[in-house]
Formats: C-alpha cells, structure tokens, sequence
C-alpha cells in the first residue's frame, strides 16, 4: 500500500488530522532518486534545488522509503467508472496561430466549485484569450459535477482587436459517444458540435466577453424551450415610445436577461428578473438603432437567444 496522503507542515497527516492512515509506510524526509513528489508553496520566493543537497540514504535502514504503485492482482480488472474524470481540451486559436488551450473535466468526485488538486487559475493572460470562470477567477483548468442535459459552463474571451477566430475540442477523454456537447455563441445563437473537426470561426473585435460563449450539453432544439413557460403569444420587442424592452406572455422569472449589439458588444445586463416585470417592460435608454440579440437565462441555467430590431 502506498503512504499518508498528506504530511503538513506541522506534521499533520490524514491518520493524525482524524483521518485513517491511507497505507502502511510513513514517508521521511530524505527522497529517493526517481520518487515523484509534490510541493505545497505557502510564501514568495525562489525555489532551489543543489547538488550539495543530495545525500546518501538507504532503504536497508529506514532513511528513506521508495513509494510504488501496488500492482493489481488481476492486470485485467477495470477501473472504476464511476471515478473517470470525462475530460474535454478547447483551443481557441487566432488568425496568426497563436491562442490558449484550456481543460474542463466532469465527474462524480468533483464539484461546479473550487476542488483543490483539480483547478488551476489563469496566472497570465494574453491578448487574445479563451478561459473558464470560477467566481471571480480566471482558469485554465477546471473541474466540474457530472454532466447534466442542462449543464451550462460559462467562458471569457478576450480580443485584441478585429480578426478572426477559431475554437475547436481538441480531445475529449472518456466521452460517451452519444453525449452531445456544443459551443455556444450568445451573440448569433448559434449551437456549434464541438465534435466536429474544424472548429468554429468567428469574427470579434477589442474586448473582453463574458456571455457571449458558453458550453452546452444538448442543441438549440431543447434548449430553446425547455425550462420555459410560454404562452401561445410570447414575443419580445422594444417598444421606442416608452423606450422599453419587453417579454410578453412569459411566465417565468430570469436569472438574467443580456443585450449583444452587431458587434457583439455587451450593451445591457439585468440580473434576477420577474415575470410580471418582463411583462411591463424593462427599461432600456439611449439604444441606437439596429439589430440585437437578447439573451434569457433562467435560473435553471436554461437559455433562450432572441433577435430583435429597434428602429
């Protein structure tokens, strides 16, 4: 069996914090040659490591202990599948081949909040940029519960300036064939298969965005209208003499409801709406004319893309 889990800086294992021994060797101090280990920062500084730090040790008299995967007794066994971490890799790459890769995974043994050991924050970040968001922080790598049909995971993108782009899957890790998995742009309400090999190109200019992607486990033909209540006359328009928005006949109050003019800019946002105020008109000042795209979220995490005109 393999060693404590943990050793803390005080000296605090999982069998001394409460917890089990999670094996039956103790590790020491000194490390031996080929033994992967991991490192907890808790201050600034530099981190170095000197030749004048190596030291011989032996095994024989319990200086140091090489820690080894038990080897299963069936080679065949399986894993636990209820343990597999489905992994989705999303490249976002600009015209000049430059861009960010970034990773979500989804299991049973992870959580929508922080899971230490399984996401990793956004450091730096570039001009052009694709990442997810937990709270108020940016992430490279992110973990997440289980798949569900409406399961909506949140990205921010980043532009420099006008010009091209593409975001592509470019490796699902333990999918299900049958498990559909989409792109979502906000901005054109436009469902993309990220099972497709050639990504999905847009254009964007300066800014920073971020509703206008999001990640979506079932297509526009669900989404659209599950979670809704309509009515046979639901509609939305802006009325330009009261200088109103409104959602007519819809029964259902919103997490929140988003304005994308043509060029995707994000112009209005309202968080946590009433359905009798949606009826009455949202007011929404000094819109130029042209068209836009409102997007309605629920509270459920559902989404309805709407375009609409004000002249």
């Amino acid at each position: 069996m393999l060693a404590y889990q943990f050793i803390g800086l005080n000296g605090d294992s999982t069998q001394s914090g409460g917890g089990p021994a999670e094996g039956v060797k103790t590790p020491t101090k000194f490390l031996p040659v080929a033994q992967g280990f991991v490192v907890e920062i808790v201050n600034d500084g530099d981190i170095k490591f000197l030749n004048s730090q190596r030291v011989f040790k032996t095994e024989a008299t319990d200086e140091t202990i090489f820690f080894r995967q038990v080897a299963s007794s069936n080679e065949g066994e399986a894993s636990n599948t209820e343990d597999v971490i489905k992994k989705i890799r999303l490249q976002l790459t600009t015209s000049n081949g430059l861009g960010r890769e970034i990773v979500m995974g989804f299991s049973s043994v992870t959580s929508d909040e922080f899971d230490y050991g399984y996401d990793a924050k956004a450091y730096e970040t570039f001009n052009n940029d694709l990442l997810t968001v937990l709270e108020e922080n940016t992430m490279v790598l992110q973990a997440y519960s289980e798949i569900t049909s409406d399961k909506v995971v949140d990205l921010t993108f980043k532009a420099d300036g006008n010009g091209m782009y593409n975001i592509k899957a470019t490796q699902f890790v333990d999918f299900p064939i049958d498990q559909p998995v989409f792109l979502l742009d906000n901005f054109t309400g436009t469902y993309y298969d990220l099972s497709q090999e050639q990504g999905y190109n847009f254009t964007s200019q300066s800014g920073v965005y971020t509703n206008r992607f999001d990640i979506v486990f079932q297509g526009s033909e669900t989404l659209s209208t599950d979670g809704f209540t309509f009515n046979n006359d639901f509609g939305i328009y802006y009325n330009s003499n009261s200088n109103k928005l409104f959602a007519k006949q819809s029964n259902q109050d919103l997490k929140s409801l988003t304005l994308f003019n043509a060029l995707g800019q994000k112009i209005f946002q309202i968080q946590d709406i009433k359905a009798e105020d949606l009826q009455s008109g949202i007011s929404l000042k000094n819109a130029s004319t042209g068209m836009y795209v409102v997007i309605l979220k629920t509270v459920e995490g559902k989404i309805l893309n709407k375009k609409i005109i004000i002249d």
